[in-house]
């Protein structure tokens, strides 16, 4: 197994203490160092799980900005097996080493036609500095309010109702 093929897969498990062995602590991720990324990481796993996913479904992707100097280079988009929350992701490797793993806002799937749900970003740490239990509590209600409105308008454009505005207020 490779070492992208153990990532891929220790992120399909949001296995942090995994990534934690493999990945390189000289490679800067995401322009953070491996702790940091790691804990931004664990952040980003945290709110996938409280929306009630137990593991990401890995699909390959391919970057179809045309903004950015990432077009073309190809990914991973990690799919929760509940919510359809996604993280995608490109991996920068050269001779079967990870160089680094950022965000890509553009990662488009290759062969499937999943419905996807909120894309997450990696999260940084910084979000939750402050934030008390009920705080963080709260977030976690705001994100799975936002899941079932989400939902709803999925089943309703399924039954044929095409919304065409929404104002959020």
């Amino acid at each position: 197994m490779t070492q992208k093929e153990a990532i891929v897969l220790y992120f399909q498990e949001m296995d942090i203490s995994m990534l934690e062995l493999i990945l390189s602590d000289k490679v800067q991720y995401s322009e953070w160092d491996k702790q940091l990324f790691l804990k931004n990481l664990e952040n980003t796993f945290w709110i996938i799980k409280q929306a009630g996913d137990t593991k990401l479904i890995p699909h390959k992707g391919v970057c179809k900005s045309y903004s950015c100097d990432n077009k073309g280079c190809s990914g991973y988009l990690f799919i929760g097996n509940n919510s359809y929350m996604h993280l995608d992701l490109i991996f920068d490797e050269s001779k079967l080493e990870i160089q680094d793993i950022f965000d890509c806002r553009s990662l488009k799937k290759s062969l499937c036609n999943d419905e996807l749900n909120i894309l997450i970003p990696i999260q940084s740490k910084d979000i939750y500095i402050d934030l008390s239990i009920t705080e963080i509590g709260d977030l976690v209600d705001n994100y799975k309010k936002c899941f079932l409105l989400i939902n709803e308008i999925n089943q309703l454009n399924k039954n044929g109702i095409i919304l065409k505005e929404l104002e959020f207020k």
